[in-house]
This record gives structure tokens, C-alpha cells and sequence, in this order.
């Protein structure tokens, strides 16, 4: 199992379905770090506390609705326990098979001041080299320069 590309392919997913939310985010990442911790072995067992304690998620019913509406998208099977002291099981779905995953969709900077570095529009007519160039006089102007001996006289008199 790869742990990122399996994330990456999720979270791709995820962004593919509108009716996503952060309490779903919150509560697969949840579960996801259980199941990492067990070594990707389904299914895990889980108890309610530890699990909305580690999302962030106070309200019972909520976390009960979004772990139904998880099972309901295909990321997960939950199977309740109805006993504290047993816990529930939980498989996730594997979704990474050794494929290549899609790639992610292209970001829209929030404001149009600034430079977003996944924009692949025309306006970016800089080459590579153009940029490294840039990166390169950006350093040298940053770049350590040794005052003059006036001005360090200066400051041991004051």
C-alpha cells in the first residue's frame, strides 16, 4: 500500500463529489491514521470516543451521519458493534491499485495578485531559464554585503 498515492487518489475523489465536507475529510483522515497505524489490515476497530475525539467532531449525530454518508460514497464499510466495549469494524476501500493516479485538477488563485504556481494559463510567458535567472538575481540581491568600515566605526561609538 502507498500511503501517499492512496491519499492523493482519495482526495481526488473527494473533490470529484460536491456533497463532501470537512466533517467527511476530518473523519476519513481520522480513520485513514488507524488504519495506517494498523498497517493497512481491514478491517479496524474503532470506538466512537477515540474517533470523533481525533476528528474533532462533538456531536454524536453528526459523527453518526457522516460516517453513514462515508459508507454511502464507497469509502468506507461500517459494520456498528451496539457494544462500548467491542467496538466497531470499519474496512476502507482501497482505491490505489498501482496505477497511475489523475492528476489534480489545476488551482484558481483566490486573489488575482498573486501568483498561483499550479496556472498553466499563457500569461506565465517566462522559459525555465528565464525563472532561474530571476531565482539567481533575487539571491545575489539578498546575498551578505560588508558594510563599509565607516559605518561599523560608527556603531562601536554609539
Amino acid at each position: 500500500m502507498n500511503y501517499i498515492k492512496h491519499q492523493q487518489h482519495v482526495f481526488a475523489m473527494m473533490d470529484d463529489n460536491e456533497k463532501i465536507k470537512p466533517n467527511h475529510i476530518s473523519l476519513y483522515i481520522s480513520l485513514f491514521r488507524i488504519w495506517n497505524y494498523n498497517r493497512f489490515k481491514n478491517p479496524i476497530t474503532v470506538f466512537r470516543a477515540e474517533v470523533m475525539k481525533m476528528s474533532k467532531i462533538n456531536s454524536h449525530t453528526t459523527y453518526s451521519k457522516v460516517l453513514k454518508e462515508l459508507e454511502l460514497y464507497g469509502f468506507i464499510r461500517y459494520h456498528p458493534s451496539y457494544d462500548p466495549n467491542l467496538g466497531s469494524k470499519i474496512y476502507l476501500s482501497i482505491f490505489w491499485t498501482g496505477t497511475r493516479p489523475r492528476p489534480v485538477q489545476n488551482l484558481v488563485p483566490i486573489y488575482k495578485h498573486i501568483n498561483n504556481i499550479y496556472n498553466n494559463s499563457k500569461s506565465n510567458d517566462l522559459s525555465q531559464n528565464e525563472l532561474k535567472e530571476d531565482n539567481m538575481k533575487e539571491k545575489q540581491k539578498k546575498a551578505f554585503q560588508v558594510p563599509p568600515i565607516e559605518h561599523i566605526q560608527i556603531y562601536f561609538e554609539q
